[in-house]
Formats: structure tokens, C-alpha cells, sequence
């Protein structure tokens, strides 16, 4: 039972760090100034959102693709650190912190024990009993 909830905190923190980062990701640009495509920016955190919402009702593919995605944006991210860091070692190192803590979150969302028995459990009630 402890390993259900230890799943549960685990992907919940995965799922609301990587919108978080998705959303302040999107009030860098604008407050920057750069052009801010509405689609793209809102875009992300409602593919991580469905991608969590899948893999709570029970589709294991979508665990691999939360990890996946996660994987993407830290790429991205750390080539932003790289860029940043030309003008800016401060915005550098932050930029690094969280492709530090996205990569850790797509590791974790892929390799847990405990996501994938919380995920399994909610599987199983999003689909009900057996018949």
C-alpha cells in the first residue's frame, strides 16, 4: 500500500512540475516579448495534461509517452541553457536547474516501480472488474 501512495505523490509532482515548467515557459516568452504563438503555448500543457489523464485510466503506453514528452521539453530546455548562457550565466544556470529536474521527471515517470503500480491500480478501476 505504501508503494501506491509513494506512486501517487510521485506522478502527481512529475505531472504539475512539468506543467509548471510548461507555464512559466510560456510567461518567459511573452514577458519577453518574442513572438508568442497561442497554440503552442497552451498547446503543451494540455498535451502533458491528456497524456496524465490516459495513463490514469489505465493505458500503459501513455506512462512511456508522459516520459517521452518530458524528455523532449528537457532537451529543449537545455539547449536554452546553452543559448541563455551567452548573455546571461544566471538565466543559464536556472535554465539548467530545471533540465536537471525535467530529466529527472522523465526518468522517474519511466522507470518507477511505484507509478506503475499506482497507474496499474487506477487502471484497474477505470476499467472496472473483470467479467
Amino acid at each position: 500500500m505504501a508503494e501506491i501512495r509513494r506512486g501517487r505523490i510521485q506522478f502527481t509532482s512529475v505531472v504539475i512540475g512539468g506543467l509548471l515548467f510548461v507555464l512559466l515557459l510560456a510567461a518567459g516568452v511573452w514577458l519577453r516579448g518574442a513572438e508568442f504563438k497561442v497554440i503552442t503555448q497552451i498547446g503543451r500543457p494540455i498535451i502533458l495534461l491528456v497524456l496524465a489523464f490516459l495513463a490514469l485510466s489505465g493505458r500503459r503506453w501513455a506512462r512511456t509517452a508522459v516520459a517521452v514528452w518530458l524528455g523532449l521539453l528537457s532537451i529543449g530546455t537545455g539547449i536554452t541553457a546553452i543559448v541563455a548562457g551567452f548573455s546571461s550565466p544566471m538565466w543559464s544556470v536556472i535554465a539548467l536547474v530545471f533540465t536537471a529536474g525535467l530529466v529527472y521527471g522523465a526518468y522517474l515517470m519511466y522507470t518507477s516501480a511505484d507509478i506503475e503500480a499506482y497507474l496499474a491500480l487506477k487502471g484497474a478501476k477505470a476499467t472496472g472488474p473483470a467479467a
